[in-house]
Parts: C-alpha cells; structure tokens; sequence
C-alpha cells in the first residue's frame, strides 16, 4: 500500500521533537499517532487523555492536530498507517 508522509512538530515549552507517521491523510495520521501514544508505555510523555466521572476531557498534547502536515512528494510503502518515528525531549 502506497501512502503519504506526515509530520508535526512537537510543542510544549522547553522541548523540542519530531513525529513521522505514514497515512493517508492529515486526520489518519493524527489518529494514528493517539493510538500508538495510547498503547505505549511512555504516552504520557507525548499524549494523555483522561475522562472525568462528570463527563469533562482533559487532554495534554505534544503534537497537537494544527500543527500537522504533509511531506509533500514522498511515498511509503507499508500494510497499514504507522508511526515511523518519534523523538522529542521536554525539560
């Protein structure tokens, strides 16, 4: 499967990093990234989610949505979207 290459940034103050994730667009890379953040042991490093009994949200995002975009002009070849890489560090 031919998919396209996406990037973000990492934001929080004092860090810096960056996220690699093959997909097909800028949501299913977003999406993809929540779900392996969730599924490693280290998520909370780069995304935390938690539900509150009263219904509330508080997420803590290092590579918020808007901060997403396309690698233009470059291709992955892989069986499903995937993060290719991330690295980043906080202080």
């Amino acid at each position: 499967m031919e998919l396209k290459l996406f990037a973000a940034k990492r934001e929080d103050p004092y860090s810096g990093g960056l996220i690699v994730v093959a997909a097909n667009s800028i949501d299913e890379a977003y999406q993809t990234y929540t779900d392996w953040a969730e599924s490693t042991n280290n998520s909370h490093y780069v995304y935390w989610k938690h539900k509150y009994s009263d219904g509330t949200v508080e997420v803590d995002d290092r590579y918020p949505k808007e901060n997403w975009y396309e690698i233009p002009d470059v291709k992955v070849i892989c069986d499903e979207p995937q993060v290719i890489d991330e690295d980043g560090y906080t202080e």
